[in-house]
């Protein structure tokens, strides 16, 4: 499913850090219906040995789930598509898997609809967990490390982070928006994107939209 695939593109991502070979973007349009009726296209583009790994992880978990990709290669830049809706009970299996967050360096869609006095409340989002965090690491003080050889790594490893991962997300959402942490909000959608270090410091990035009551502003008569 979408998470699982999510998950494994992020992870790849970090194991092979220290190899540093390649980029990674992830392109997600998610179009949102109500609550069981959403749709996601992927694309994942990807260079390099992450380009590799990728792609044999992804044809792997295609066998097994329903969303399959599409592969595309041309100058070592490797193109992995996908699209696919859920409905009626898959959307609710799905929605489902939300609260699976034991494995680190995931994204986690979520999706959520409330009744309120206005009408419906919609809520869509992706948690974030821990990309990389290179905080304050007790070995790299100086009396534990004294040559400042553990500064030096977590240096570098930012910068090679920095440069390695992409994450945009377009979500049209019913109804009219009225809040979100976007970057840009036009309508009824809203788009994020976000580099790695901003992937660091962000717990959840979020949109939340109100289908109004049809009884809303009309008169009838009796």
């Amino acid at each position: 499913m979408l998470n699982m695939k999510l998950r494994t593109v992020a992870t790849l991502s970090l194991v092979l850090l220290l190899a540093a070979c390649g980029t990674i973007k992830i392109d997600i349009d998610t179009r949102v219906r109500d609550l069981e009726d959403f749709s996601h296209t992927i694309e994942i583009t990807a260079t390099d040995q992450l380009a590799l790994m990728i792609e044999g992880s992804l044809r792997d978990q295609s066998a097994e789930d329903s969303i399959q990709f599409d592969f595309a290669t041309e100058n070592g830049v490797l193109t992995a598509t996908s699209s696919h809706r859920f409905t009626g009970e898959a959307a609710k299996a799905e929605l489902e898997k939300q609260d699976d967050t034991s494995i680190v360096n995931t994204f986690v869609f979520g999706l959520t609809a409330t009744e309120t006095a206005d009408g419906v409340l919609y809520r869509a989002s992706y948690k974030v967990n821990d990309i990389a965090d290179f905080g304050d690491d007790p070995a790299s003080d100086s009396e534990t490390d004294p040559f400042g050889i553990g500064n030096d790594i977590e240096e570098s490893m930012k910068g090679l982070l920095e440069g390695m991962m992409l994450f945009n997300w377009k979500v049209e959402m019913p109804g009219e928006i009225v809040d979100s942490n976007a970057d840009v909000v036009t309508g009824s959608s809203a788009t994020f994107s976000l580099s790695t270090s901003e992937l660091q410091g962000t717990v959840e990035i979020w949109v939340e939209s109100l289908v109004k009551n049809s009884s809303s502003g009309s008169c009838n008569a009796e």
